[in-house]
């Protein structure tokens, strides 16, 4: 796990999260 860009470390994060439950709903449904 070397050379990960920013992103990239957040959309593993995010992987490795919920991906029904992403943070969109920062203001954009609710």
């Amino acid at each position: 796990m070397a050379g990960m860009t920013h992103r990239e470390r957040v959309l593993t994060a995010l992987s490795h999260r919920e991906p029904d439950r992403v943070p969109v709903d920062l203001g954009a449904t609710r």
